[in-house]
């Protein structure tokens, strides 16, 4: 079973994420907090994380940031409602392995996203192996 840890302090919109999930045969861990999310991350080990971006005590940028500083190698999904072209570069220029505006996706839309944004970043990462192995 796939593990998500939803960061995220709208409680609806994390009851909302926790009953999609969990629908799909998702373990969820919700945080309303990022200075929480990452205090959990080591323990839970989640397969993925879905990010909220304005967060009390660590904002989503802060956590990006010390999830790649702690080397916790766990792919991030930013879900928020923020399109700006120059936060959507600072995001993924931290990690981020995709951007989820709140505001396009709900419920099996929103599992089918992220799973799809999953796939990719496992295709992408076996692809960059195979480059540097066959450098």
């Amino acid at each position: 079973m796939a593990k998500i840890m939803i960061v995220e302090d709208n409680k609806d919109i994390q009851e909302i994420y926790k009953h999609s999930f969990e629908k799909n045969g998702y373990e969820v861990i919700l945080e309303d907090n990022g200075l929480d999310g990452l205090a959990h991350v080591g323990e839970t080990m989640p397969d993925v994380i879905l990010l909220d971006l304005m967060l009390p005590k660590m904002d989503g940028f802060e956590f990006l940031k010390e999830l790649k500083k702690n080397q916790l190698d766990v792919p991030v999904i930013v879900c928020s409602n923020i399109s700006d072209n120059e936060v959507t570069t600072k995001i993924m220029d931290l990690g981020a392995i995709g951007i989820i505006l709140k505001v396009n996706y709900s419920g099996k839309q929103l599992v089918d996203k992220v799973q799809y944004l999953l796939e990719e970043a496992k295709y992408n990462k076996q692809a960059n192996t195979a480059k540097v192995e066959g450098s």
